[in-house]
């Protein structure tokens, strides 16, 4: 995803290394490499990311790795305002994310949520202090 002209752009790489950067478009946060044909890798500590980011209302994932993910706690605690997660291309049954507690705490205004497998949303459903009012189906 190539940001908007004129956009403030953060670096976010784990290395500092201007490989990876995160910007705000309206209250859709956005992660990606600005670099034709490279995908970034999302780090292993994943726990807090996005915590705080109360006036987010939808996270664009697309092309991000999830694959090394082994700490999601608090990742998405207090995104008041997400109304829509899709979290199809993170792999939650990787035996790698061992905690992710509170991961959805506080996410009230969720309406739409996806996973990548049956098992997958097994898992997400399950997760400690998730709101129960709504729920993660596979995207299909």
């Amino acid at each position: 995803v190539a940001a908007p002209e004129g956009i403030v752009l953060t670096e976010v790489s784990e290395l500092n290394d201007g490989s990876i950067y995160a910007w705000l478009d309206g209250t859709t946060y956005y992660v990606s490499t600005q670099r034709t044909g490279i995908y970034p890798i999302a780090s292993g500590n994943c726990g807090n990311m996005f915590a705080g980011c109360s006036h987010l209302e939808e996270i664009d994932f697309t092309g991000l790795d999830f694959f090394n993910v082994f700490y999601a706690k608090n990742m998405f605690k207090d995104c008041s305002k997400l109304n829509a997660i899709d979290l199809s291309t993170f792999d939650v049954t990787n035996i790698k994310v061992t905690n992710m507690t509170d991961m959805f705490g506080s996410c009230d205004s969720i309406r739409t949520a996806y996973g990548r497998t049956n098992s997958d949303v097994d898992r997400l459903n399950s997760t400690s202090g998730k709101p129960t009012h709504w729920a993660f189906v596979v995207k299909e």
